[in-house]
């Protein structure tokens, strides 16, 4: 398990966390995403 910050066009000063989950097939499934203001 993994997380992945991006930035948000147009919002500099929000970030986007992602909670993503590998499966047993060796893709990726979406758990939560967080907008956060750090």
């Amino acid at each position: 398990m993994s997380k992945l910050a991006e930035r948000l066009p147009g919002e500099e000063s929000k970030n986007v966390v992602v909670e993503v989950e590998k499966l047993s097939d060796g893709s990726y499934t979406f758990k939560t995403a967080t907008i956060t203001d750090q």
